[in-house]
C-alpha cells in the first residue's frame, strides 16, 4: 500500500471537507437546510445543518484520488451517497422512519453483494463454538448496519459528540495488529478520520468556532454509522478477521448502550422505540448539571476508555464468553452513573415519555 498517496488522499479530504463546509453554509440558510432551536433543541442560533454531505464529498474525493486499488470500496461510494442523499432529504423535510429503514437496508445490499463484507459469525459468544448466520447472513447484516446507524443518529444530539466518538473509534481500529494486511479498511479509516477530523473544526464544543458552527444532521450521522457497521464487518468476519465481533461492541460501547438503553425504556413505556425523549446517556449528563463541554469530555473519554479495556481484553485471548459478560457489565455501569449523575440535581428536567 502506497503509504503517501493515502496521505495525500487524507489530506485533501481533510481539504475538501473544510471548503465544502465553509462554501455551503450561505447555500444551508437559502435552501432552509438549518437547525433551528426549540422543543428538545437547546442550541443558540441557527445552525446549517451541512456536514453530512461535506464528510460525504470529502470522503468520495479521498477515495477517488487514491492511486491505489479501491476494491470492494467502490460499492462503499454508493452505498454511502445513497445513505446521505436520503439523509438531507431528511435533514430538509423529515422522511417517516419507515422509510428511512428502507432505504437504509437498501443501501446495504452493495456492501452485501457487492463487496462482499457480510456478517457471517457472532463469535464464540457463549463457549460453545461460534454461532454462524448461516442463510441468516443477510439479516444479521441488516441487524450490525441498521442498528449502527441508528444509534449515531441517536447519539448526534450534542455539539461534537457524534462526530468525536466515531473519530475516538477509528483511532483505536488503527492500533488493532495486522491492519496492514487489509489496506481497503485501512484507506476507508484514515479518509474516514480525516473528514470527520475536518468537521469537527466546525462542531467541536470549542469557543473558537461558535461563529462557524455546523451540524452533521441525519446525513451525517448516518454516513458515519454505515461507515462503521462496514468497518466493524470487514475486521471480524472470516479468515483473515483482526478482532472478534465483541471486540467491535466493545469500540463502539458508547453509542451501543445508548441505543440498547434507550430501546429498552421506550418499549418498557409502551411507546415506540422512535419516540423522541430526553432520556440519552448525554441528556442525563446535561440535566445532572454537566454543560456541553463537559459531557463531551466525559462521554469521550468512556468512548476511549471502553474500547481500549476491549482491545487489551482481546489482544489477551480472553475469551468472547468472558469478554461478553465484562461488556455487558461495563454498559450497565455506564447507564446507572449517568442517571445517578442526573438525580443528584433535584431541579433537573425530567425525561419526557
Amino acid at each position: 500500500m502506497n503509504s503517501l498517496s493515502v496521505f495525500a488522499s487524507a489530506a485533501g479530504a481533510f481539504i475538501i471537507t473544510v471548503a465544502a463546509i465553509f462554501a455551503m453554509r450561505p447555500l444551508a440558510a437559502a435552501i432552509d437546510l438549518v437547525d433551528k432551536p426549540g422543543g428538545r433543541k437547546r442550541h443558540h442560533g441557527i445552525v446549517p445543518v451541512v456536514g453530512g454531505i461535506c464528510m460525504l464529498l470529502g470522503a468520495l474525493y479521498g477515495l477517488s484520488s487514491y492511486h491505489g486499488v479501491l476494491g470492494g470500496l467502490q460499492h462503499f461510494m454508493y452505498a454511502a451517497i445513497l445513505i446521505t442523499v436520503t439523509g438531507i432529504i431528511d435533514d430538509r423535510f423529515r422522511i417517516d422512519h419507515k422509510i428511512r429503514l428502507v432505504v437504509q437496508f437498501v443501501a446495504l445490499l452493495p456492501m452485501f453483494y457487492g463487496a462482499h463484507v457480510q456478517f457471517l459469525s457472532f463469535g464464540d459468544l457463549f463457549g460453545t463454538g461460534p454461532l454462524l448466520t448461516g442463510g441468516l447472513s443477510i439479516l444479521a447484516s441488516a441487524i450490525v448496519v441498521l442498528g449502527a446507524i441508528n444509534a449515531f443518529n441517536m447519539l448526534d444530539g450534542l455539539d461534537g459528540l457524534a462526530g468525536g466518538v466515531a473519530l475516538i473509534t477509528l483511532l483505536l481500529m488503527l492500533t488493532l495488529p495486522g491492519l496492514s494486511e487489509h489496506p481497503e479498511s485501512l484507506l476507508l479509516i484514515v479518509i474516514l478520520a480525516s473528514v470527520i477530523a475536518g468537521f469537527l473544526v466546525f462542531n467541536a464544543p470549542v469557543q473558537i468556532n461558535a461563529g462557524i458552527r455546523c451540524f452533521m444532521g441525519d446525513a451525517g450521522s448516518t454516513l458515519l454509522g454505515f461507515s462503521l457497521a462496514w468497518l466493524m464487518i470487514s475486521l471480524s468476519q472470516g479468515t483473515s478477521k483482526l478482532a472478534s465481533p465483541i471486540a467491535m461492541v466493545w469500540l463502539t460501547t458508547v453509542p451501543v448502550t445508548d441505543l440498547v438503553w434507550t430501546v429498552a425504556r421506550r418499549l418498557s413505556r409502551g411507546q415506540s422505540p422512535f419516540y423522541p425523549d430526553r432520556g440519552h446517556l448525554h441528556h442525563l449528563l446535561l440535566d445532572g448539571g454537566f454543560n456541553v463541554r463537559a459531557v463531551f469530555v466525559f462521554l469521550m473519554g468512556c468512548a476511549a476508555l471502553f474500547g481500549t479495556i476491549g482491545l487489551t481484553l482481546e489482544r489477551a485471548h480472553t475469551p468472547e464468553s468472558q469478554e461478553l459478560l465484562a461488556w455487558f457489565v461495563s454498559a450497565f455501569i455506564l447507564v446507572v452513573v449517568c442517571n445517578a449523575i442526573r438525580k443528584r440535581q433535584p431541579e433537573a428536567i425530567e425525561s419526557q415519555g
